[in-house]
């Protein structure tokens, strides 16, 4: 196949070997290759034969739907366990709060009895 400019299929542009011309379809100096259009019909037809079908777009389609349906499902675990750490971390702050309050009503019982025992 050819690329149209100036270099064979399988060659990196601007590749040139000693033996290679730059081609284009206008070429018609001796030594260089000549672009027909046979060759770009050839062209066409093997381009035709690689192209991807209605039924290749489908099933990529729906590999991507899959995968897009499970990311969207492990984002909401995700959230799910998200939410439950919260849950647990506001409880256990509660109860801490819970504890503290406790603890600062027996200290404060306990130095109200010292000062009633002083008296």
């Amino acid at each position: 196949m050819h690329d149209y400019l100036g270099t064979p299929a399988g060659h990196q542009m601007g590749a040139l070997t000693p033996n290679m011309v730059p081609a284009s379809p206008a070429s018609t100096c001796s030594g260089e290759e000549h672009i027909t259009l046979a060759d770009i019909r050839a062209d066409l037809r093997c381009m035709s034969a690689e192209m991807v079908t209605k039924e290749d777009l489908n099933r990529a389609s729906d590999t991507l739907h899959a995968a897009l349906k499970a990311e969207v499902a492990g984002i909401r675990a995700d959230i799910t366990l998200h939410d439950a750490l919260i849950t647990a971390m506001e409880q256990r702050t509660e109860n801490a709060e819970g504890r503290t309050k406790a603890t600062d009503t027996a200290i404060k019982r306990q130095g109200d009895l010292l000062l009633a025992m002083r008296r």
